[in-house]
């Protein structure tokens, strides 16, 4: 069983030894060294809130920051560039702009910014972040907020029911993943004072979708609580889902967040056993559990950055 305190000391210790005046996370980037493949999982278990470091076998190699003392839940990852990334956080609501070794380097906040806080999605302009049923949006370089907001609770046929994920495709549509009416909605955001309702796609009703992944290879893959399963659809969001990892809920449990990695395998945070599966973009399995730790309690995000080992 992975012991919690003896992970936390074997951490201070490595720090003491390595670079004791380290900014928090500096030490495990600097050792193994910042253009390979790391794995950042954010966990909001109550009072473990923390997003911790995986190298590109699944084995831990640190936390890069804990926000228990903060009381703050770390909802959402999105990547900006190799070394850095935007977090949303729920608890006193807000975007911070991290880099690779746990250094906060600006923070997005907004009186407007005041409900509950989800998943992150971002373009080369805009940072899209779930609060409530709306979508807050930020200019990514200013923080500005734009317009009020950028997209209400219905948009056209698009109506936001419990939204929790969201993902920007190949087109440069935003999709968005309701868990309340179950849609998948898409917008166009390409102007985001004025975003559009393109589809509200209805194949998950009835299956409780959480998770959402624009693939590499073009397609979406979304994660449903209703059957606890991972399916496939076409990237622009529309048409039927294809079940391509269905083995059952001793194995998969109420799954939620998930991403790719550079081979385009997918990481699947599954709840209900604590821990996060590695499959391939078809469904077959890789690593069975792939991640398990203190840590892996509550994923709600996952974000794979570099490219390398």
């Amino acid at each position: 069983m992975f012991n919690l305190r003896a992970f936390s000391m074997g951490l201070i210790s490595l720090v003491l030894i390595n670079c004791s005046s380290a900014p928090e996370g500096e030490v495990f980037w600097a050792a193994a060294g910042a253009g390979q493949t790391r794995i950042l999982v954010a966990n909001v278990q109550n009072g473990n809130e923390a997003i911790s470091i995986y190298d590109a076998n699944g084995n831990v190699s640190g936390i890069l920051d804990d926000f228990s003392l903060e009381n703050l839940d770390p909802e959402g990852m999105v990547a900006l560039n190799p070394t850095e990334f935007l977090i949303s956080l729920d608890g006193i609501d807000q975007i911070r702009r991290v880099n690779i070794f746990g250094e906060t380097l600006s923070t997005i906040s907004n009186t407007n910014l005041n409900g509950n806080i989800y998943q992150i999605a971002a373009n080369n302009d805009t940072v899209f972040v779930i609060e409530s049923n709306r979508i807050e949006c930020f200019e990514k370089d200013s923080g500005n907020r734009i317009a009020n907001p950028c997209i209400d609770t219905n948009v056209g046929a698009c109506t936001l029911s419990t939204p929790r994920s969201l993902t920007i495709n190949a087109d440069g549509n935003l999709v968005v993943i309701n868990n309340g009416n179950d849609r998948i909605l898409v917008y166009d955001v390409s102007d985001p004072t004025a975003t559009s309702c393109i589809s509200s796609n209805t194949a998950a009703n009835g299956l409780n979708p959480v998770g959402v992944l624009a693939h590499s290879n073009g397609n979406l893959y979304i994660s449903t609580q209703g059957d606890d399963q991972v399916y496939e659809l076409a990237g622009d969001g529309t048409g039927g889902i294809t079940s391509i990892y269905n083995p059952g809920t001793s194995i998969l449990n109420n799954p939620t967040a998930l991403a790719e990695m550079p081979d385009g395998s997918i990481l699947v945070a599954s709840d209900g056993t604590n821990d996060i599966l590695r499959i391939d973009s078809d469904g077959t399995p890789i690593a069975v559990p792939f991640i398990r730790t203190a840590l892996t309690l509550n994923v709600s995000s996952i974000l794979v950055v570099g490219g390398g080992n």
